[in-house]
Order: C-alpha cells, then structure tokens, then sequence
C-alpha cells in the first residue's frame, strides 16, 4: 500500500511540473503568433517586437578568425618591372587578316601593321614624355603590345594615356635548381615543368613539322635536342621540307630585324640569320 502511494505522488508531481512548464510557454507562443505588440500587461514585464527577417543585419561569428593587415605589395615605385602595355587598337590577326596574309606579304595586311606599327612609335614617344620624365622605352613591338622595362610607380601614369587599354606586369619565372653540380641551369627536370611541356606531351601534340618562335636569352646550338642532321633524317619521310636559306631570303625585307639593320646603315643577308635545318632563323637583337 506504502508503495502504491508513493508512486500516486511521483505521479502527480510530474502533471504538476509538465502544467508549469507549458503555462510557461504558453506566453511568448501567443505574442509571436499574434501581429500586433504586446502590451506589458499581458507579457509580465517583457516585450516583443515582429521584425522582417530580411532587414536584420546578422553575422555569425568566425572562430579564431586571423587579423591581417593589408597586403604588403610586392613591388617599391622605383623597382624596373618588364610590361606589356596593351594598346587599344585591334592587332592585324584580331583585325581579321590572316597569319597566311601576313606572311605572303598581301597589301591591306602589310598596309595595317605600318599602321600599327607607326601608332606604336607614336605612344612609345607619348608615354616616355608623359609618364617616364623623357626616358626612352626599352621596348620589343609585339602584336599591338608594346613590351617594355618600367618603374612600377610609372605604370599607373601610362593608364591614363590615351590609346593605352592596360598595362600587365609580366610573369617572371625563377628556376627550381635540382642538382647544384650541373654545369647549366635550369636543368630539364625544372624546365619542362615550368613551360607546360610535359602536359603538352601527355596530350599528343609532339610539335613535329611545326615551326615556332623562341625569344630567349640564347641557344646551345650544340645540344642534342637542336641537332639539324637528327631532325632532317626524323622528318624524311613525312613530307616536311626543312626551312632553308631561300626561305629566309624570301621573307627578308618583311622582317623587323632587317628594317632595323637598315636604319642603322647595317648590311644583312639571309645567311647572317639562318643557323641550320633545325634554327633555320636566330637573331641577336
């Protein structure tokens, strides 16, 4: 019997507190189902206010989130970075002639790269009076790109000048050296990684037949890879026929180097450019 009651108590306890529990509830229930604010009366000294969700400026906060101060830039004004300063005049291949065009010298082609390249002088003289103080542009004419050595201060002035779209700091690779005990460096292992060969590679493209342009420091012309015998005896049986001397001859005077052997009174012939089968044009600007 002692048990039974006990238990009757236990009982009526847990309805007791289960009652005082949801009274408690009950109240902010109604204010916030209700679109009206509360009065104070009817909320035991507590208030409510119905906000749209959408106003509220809310943001949760970021756990051992670090304070950085602001980047440090790379470049002091007067450190010499090398640029490409982007002119906004179409190039003649995004003027729509093609590299064919070009090569087999047709006239409205030839007629718009004087243009070009009598625009590009023109900005050089521009930007060197007007953003470099009357320094001359040590500059490289490249498509409708003038490439030239600045002081990093300098490019936002060259912005501004009319003509130029933009100005892109060019990216410069320092070599990974592998084995300090070779002779040259970068070595292969670093040197195909850094110019995308390899991936080139595993793609399919061996680049045979193809001709390509090289700017570069120099070339071992006694390395293996640029051997001119190894190369004709690889491609006699494709149908490729290696740049010679003619081919060079042929070309001369539409070349850049030979206008400028001109203007400085200098003598130059296709065999002062053509090196062999394989370097079939190297020039030493």
């Amino acid at each position: 019997m002692l048990m039974k009651h006990a238990s009757f108590w236990k009982q009526t306890v847990a309805v007791l507190l289960a009652l005082v529990l949801s009274v408690g509830l009950l109240t902010p229930a109604l204010a916030v189902g209700s679109d009206t604010e509360a009065t104070e009366d009817d909320t035991h000294g507590i208030t409510f206010e119905k906000v749209d969700n959408d106003s509220v400026d809310f943001e949760l906060p970021i756990k051992n989130q670090a304070v950085t101060d602001e980047e440090t830039p790379q470049y002091a004004d007067t450190d010499t970075v090398r640029v490409s300063i982007v002119l906004k005049d179409a190039s003649t291949l995004e003027k729509g002639f093609t590299s064919e065009d070009i090569s087999d010298a047709n006239r409205s082609a030839v007629k718009y790269r004087q243009k070009l390249e009598s625009e590009q002088q023109k900005l050089a003289r521009v930007i060197s009076k007007k953003a470099l103080g009357g320094e001359p542009l040590d500059l490289t004419l490249a498509a409708n790109i003038i490439s030239a050595n600045v002081e990093y201060g300098q490019i936002e002035q060259i912005e501004q000048i009319a003509g130029v779209e933009e100005v892109l700091i060019e990216t410069q690779y320092e070599a990974c050296v592998v084995d300090q005990t070779e002779a040259t460096d970068p070595n292969m292992s670093t040197s195909s990684k850094m110019i995308g060969s390899t991936a080139a590679w595993a793609a399919g493209y061996t680049g045979t037949g193809s001709k390509i342009a090289i700017v570069d420091t120099g070339a071992d012309v006694d390395h293996p890879s640029l051997d001119p015998y190894a190369y004709t005896y690889a491609v006699k049986d494709s149908g490729i026929t290696p740049m010679d001397v003619s081919d060079i001859a042929a070309k001369l005077e539409q070349l850049n180097v030979y206008k400028r052997a001109v203007e400085a009174n200098k003598t130059l012939s296709a065999s002062d450019l053509y090196v062999n089968a394989k370097i079939p044009f190297g020039y030493n600007y």
